[in-house]
């Protein structure tokens, strides 16, 4: 129950003297309905009340809203950076793609090169030449594929550096 009690207004003793005896009686009457669904009511538009006052509070004010408005990208802003993006775009499209990169470097490898260095060693066993012969022939061999694997590497380093240094250009670019 709330700090209203219904048996003084009924009564009609302190603050409800003034409260007509048809008022009271009709309210005595659906007193339990007054608890139950009135008072119950009024505490929850009570709690909505304090709810709303709570959000009040935390409501930006005028000048916080002009200085977040502030803070916003103009319109030219935005241009500019379309900009940007736009020539950025145009020097990553102007790369070569993955497909590309994956066939050049199949052209370095040739594979057939490969294949007939290695038939060239097996026949070389076949001949049985001496031992130290052969194993001169086949650190040549061996240094010959390890050259070109390192040329290869190399080849590949070197472009991924050139691809960095064009990705600082377009940095420093979009940093003018």
């Amino acid at each position: 129950s709330s700090g209203i009690s219904l048996d003084e207004f009924s009564l009609g003793s302190e603050n409800w003297r003034n409260i007509p005896d048809v008022v009271r009686a009709l309210l005595g009457v659906h007193e339990d309905r007054i608890y139950q669904e009135i008072f119950p009511a009024i505490a929850k538009l009570t709690h909505s009340l304090e709810r709303i006052e709570r959000m009040l509070e935390m409501k930006p004010n005028k000048s916080e809203i002009q200085t977040a408005l502030g803070l916003k990208a103009s319109q030219s802003d935005v241009l500019l950076l379309t900009k940007r993006l736009d020539d950025l775009n145009g020097v990553v499209g102007a790369k070569a793609d993955a497909a590309a990169v994956i066939i050049e470097l199949n052209k370095k490898t040739n594979t057939v090169d490969f294949v007939s260095k290695t038939s060239e060693i097996m026949s070389l066993l076949q001949d049985k030449a001496d031992s130290d012969s052969m194993k001169r022939q086949l650190e040549k061999k061996v240094s010959h594929l390890e050259l070109q694997s390192l040329q290869a590497k190399i080849n590949e380093k070197a472009d991924s550096l050139h691809v960095r240094e064009s990705m600082q250009e377009v940095a420093k670019a979009l940093a003018e």
